[in-house]
């Protein structure tokens, strides 16, 4: 699951730029308009019956042919909202060439209810790997065609085709594996837990699609389409990184969590999550960090150049915040949700302030964001200890390591940006390089007794993974 984890990661650093550098900041602006309001019904459309249906066993066919029933009408009846909403939409936005692009993107909405049971199924049976290994092949052969499209001048349709292969190529991976014929029956006795429970989830998720729903349209209104797209550039790639990583992360937390009655033991494996997690996406988002100025002249254009400082603030503390709440997934599984849907709702209040309240530039804007995201952070290793008992000391020591030698990985990347000469893609690969050896060196340095730790747990992993090659070495 790492690997897939790093390999996303590194097809999201890779193609992201690639399809920024031939698109344009106009048509990313226009697709940040469209899209969350797509995700915002795909949340309300899947329930939050994803989670809650892994704690169901599968041998009760009435509670499982119910969901999809429900799952689906419900993505037939979301596709059809969303695509009345972006008339209305496009008025408020002063985008007219908005609802054919929504309408587009609605099919993704069916895609995904079609993929929670089967998917609910692969977590019940602890086949996290195999969804990650799906998610990756989506990710790639999604990545392909929109470059394909964008170098065809689809512009924005190519972000649109994009989405709309991920989804289906997910939903084909999953129902190949987890898919079973529902019954032709339908109980709400049987399904109805479901939807309290996933209720509660759904109100968490509205919380936050809500506030992504309308960071874009106060930006566009108060800065105009370029702002518009180099905040949503900047977001949506630090977004799609982290989560890239926590999400599986947090599914195999949660799924742990559901035959685990011992606090002490969640709170260990918490921590070494939260370890590996560090290890990723803190050095990948401070590095890209250091470098944007040069990752933006070298690969973007000038055309860009106000995405560098959105990146320098977002990409980082987007990392950090979300690190804060990995604990979530323990209380999930165990039903208690309220506490976590009011820090969501604080934490999405805080970003919409960010945005549309008008005080200062567009330069405060990604330096409030950045706020509102270490807030998030502070607030739920804060809940951690008041919801789990958990140690709040173990989990700064765990981060410490890393966090530093980002920061100084971070400073490598600018300062290789400004001495190394060589300029385009060459260029930028010895700055990154440069920088990540820095980290590497800086980790060992300020955090050598968690290192060898980390790599003495490697170890037992492959030895564990691979025993037959392991015997046949020492024979």
């Amino acid at each position: 699951m790492t690997m897939c984890n790093i390999a996303k990661i590194a097809v999201q650093i890779g193609v992201t730029p690639i399809l920024a550098h031939i698109i344009g900041p106009r048509d990313f602006g226009l697709y940040s308009l469209a899209l969350p309001s797509i995700i915002f019904v795909m949340m309300l459309a899947d329930g939050g019956l994803g989670q809650t249906l892994a704690r169901e066993p599968e041998d009760q066919a009435t509670t499982w042919s119910s969901a999809f029933w429900l799952l689906l009408g419900l993505g037939i009846l979301m596709a059809a909202a969303v695509s009345l909403w972006s008339f209305p939409l496009s008025w408020i936005a002063h985008e007219q060439h908005l609802p054919p692009i929504m309408m587009t993107l609605s099919l993704c909405i069916v895609l995904m209810t079609l993929s929670v049971t089967p998917s609910a199924r692969l977590t019940r049976r602890g086949r996290i790997q195999d969804a990650a290994v799906i998610d990756l092949a989506a990710n790639v052969l999604g990545s392909g065609i929109a470059i394909g499209f964008a170098l065809l001048g689809a512009g924005v349709w190519s972000l649109a085709a994009q989405f709309i292969s991920l989804y289906l190529i997910r939903a084909i991976g999953v129902n190949t594996l987890a898919f079973r014929n529902p019954s032709l029956a339908f109980s709400w006795k049987a399904i109805a837990p479901h939807t309290m429970l996933g209720g509660s989830i759904v109100i968490t998720k509205f919380a936050e699609s809500i506030g992504r729903m309308l960071e874009p349209t106060f930006i566009n209104r108060r800065f105009g389409a370029p702002s518009l797209g180099a905040y949503s550039l900047a977001s949506q790639a630090a977004w799609s990184i982290v989560q890239s990583v926590n999400n599986p992360a947090g599914t195999a937390l949660f799924v742990r969590s559901l035959g685990e009655n011992d606090n002490a033991a969640l709170e260990k494996l918490h921590l070494q999550m939260i370890r590996v997690i560090s290890l990723t996406t803190l050095p990948a988002t401070a590095i890209i960090a250091g470098a944007a100025p040069r990752l933006i002249s070298d690969l973007l254009g000038e055309k860009w150049a106000a995405t560098a400082f959105v990146i320098a603030c977002i990409f980082p503390s987007q990392a950090i915040g979300t690190l804060g709440q990995l604990y979530s997934s323990v209380l999930y599984a165990r039903g208690r949700t309220l506490t976590q849907t009011w820090i969501t709702i604080a934490y999405s209040a805080l970003r919409l302030a960010a945005v549309a309240i008008p005080f200062g530039d567009w330069g405060t804007v990604p330096i409030s964001v950045a706020g509102a995201n270490l807030a998030y952070f502070i607030i739920g290793v804060a809940n951690a200890k008041f919801s789990l008992s958990w140690s709040t000391g173990h989990i700064l020591r765990s981060l410490w390591g890393p966090l530093i030698a980002s920061a100084i990985g971070a400073a490598a990347a600018v300062s290789l940006s400004r001495t190394i000469t060589v300029s385009g893609l060459e260029g930028l690969t010895l700055v990154l390089l440069g920088a990540g050896l820095s980290f590497c060196i800086a980790l060992v340095i300020v955090d050598f007794g968690n290192v060898r730790r980390d790599f003495q747990m490697a170890k037992l992993f492959l030895q564990a993974r691979w025993p037959a090659k392991r015997d046949r070495a020492a024979g």
